[in-house]
């Protein structure tokens, strides 16, 4: 446990990259044969417009995504508590700066149930969210915390 990267939601991560790629390929796709190498008869134009908006509008909403909620890991060590996102810079809170701790649901990208349950833990200046998963259990991570827990 100690030292080890834990991924909050790291299959939805990956499925959101997937889905990324998936996006662009069908895009890429629809450009090349639809607009690029075109038949006599086919609208060009109008399929270059509707694709463009129907599909930027996709890649870019899972790229955002992908950037702000994915890939998100956490790392508990005998000391400290450190997180870190893609694109950020790495969060850590030691233990004895611990202000307080919640358990509560919380919204999270989580393919198909859109909440999750999670610690969040707060210092004087940072905050450092961490899920849960009913499969996984993190003993040493709730002995940690047991102390500044506060229910709501």
């Amino acid at each position: 446990m100690r030292n080890k990267k834990n991924f909050n939601n790291l299959f939805d991560s990956i499925c959101m990259t997937l889905l990324f790629f998936v996006c662009l390929a069908f895009y890429l796709v629809i450009i090349w044969f639809g607009v690029i190498n075109s038949k006599k008869g086919t609208s060009s134009i109008a399929l270059l417009i509707i694709s463009t908006i129907v599909f930027c509008f996709m890649i870019t909403t899972t790229l955002i995504l992908i950037i702000k909620c994915c890939y998100e890991y956490w790392i508990l060590l005998d000391d400290s508590i450190i997180s870190k996102k893609l694109f950020s810079k790495r969060r850590v809170i030691k233990l004895a700066e611990i202000e307080k701790v919640e358990k509560k649901i919380i919204p999270a990208l989580v393919l198909g149930i859109y909440k999750s349950e999670a610690y969040i833990i707060y210092s004087n200046a940072n905050k450092i969210v961490i899920l849960t998963d009913e499969r996984k259990k993190h003993s040493k991570l709730d002995d940690k915390l047991a102390k500044f827990i506060n229910d709501n």
